[in-house]
């Protein structure tokens, strides 16, 4: 097996030509209709005051069509949000209905379709997006104090059926105390079955089941999603994993 540390800095850009082990063969991924389709994974001290240390949340999404009112790609409290103009990383503060918006990216690269590998990090200081290994010009003001007891969703925002994504998602993790470098965001795009500093994640979800109601979490940390409704959840839908790959080529 392949490790990080194996590869010179100055592989990087030659990386996206060759193909990773771990792409070369079909996997699956979760489709969600945009309607009431989510991922929900049950409150734990594992994952709760995330964003109270560097923090990195990193999804691997393929939307199929645009809606304007926005997708949501994590949520939780806070919610992980693109949408026709850019990205947003927002918070729902203690009064309800009163959000706050901590980091944002704007531009043309939101208005595509296709799969793409979203990044959000906060290193201590300030907020960073990154798209496809690159890190994109990302306004913050600063981060989260608050604590939140919920329930994480995949796919829609603070409860089910808001802000809901409509395509493909086949990868998440967070990582917890631990904000990831630009190189290593771009190892983790080409590694999907090693990614870096494993001991700092609090939810690993391959999406490898295939199918059933589960997302196993491979963090070792038992934070399990449960694909919701039961009786219309995600589906499952395989794929081939150097096509997913293919599409976030730069």
């Amino acid at each position: 097996m392949t490790i990080y540390g194996a590869i010179p800095r100055g592989a990087y850009k030659q990386q996206p030509k060759l193909m990773p082990r771990s792409l070369g063969f079909e996997r699956y991924a979760l489709g969600f209709n945009g309607l009431d389709n989510s991922i929900e994974v049950p409150d734990s001290a594992s994952i709760r005051n995330l964003y109270r240390s560097p923090f990195t949340i990193e999804v691997f999404a393929k939307k199929t069509v645009l809606l304007p009112g926005g997708e949501t790609l994590v949520g939780w409290g806070w919610g992980v949000r693109i949408n026709l103009d850019g990205a947003l990383f927002q918070w729902r503060g203690l009064l309800a209905g009163v959000w706050t918006t901590f980091a944002s990216i704007t531009g043309g690269w939101i208005q595509d379709l296709g799969q793409h590998h979203w990044v959000l990090k906060w290193d201590g200081l300030a907020y960073t997006f990154c798209r496809d290994g690159n890190a994109l010009p990302t306004t913050s003001i600063g981060n989260v104090s608050d604590a939140s007891v919920a329930s994480l969703l995949i796919g829609a925002f603070t409860v089910p059926g808001t802000q809901v994504f409509n395509g493909l998602i086949s990868l998440v993790r967070i990582y917890k105390d631990y904000a990831l470098s630009l190189e290593e965001v771009r190892w983790n795009r080409l590694n999907y079955h090693n990614p870096v500093r494993p001991d700092k994640l609090a939810l690993w979800l391959p999406m490898e089941e295939g199918s059933g109601l589960v997302a196993a979490d491979h963090s070792g940390l038992g934070n399990n999603g449960a694909l919701l409704p039961a009786l219309t959840p995600p589906t499952w839908e395989q794929v081939r994993q150097y096509e997913l790959r293919a599409e976030t080529e730069q």
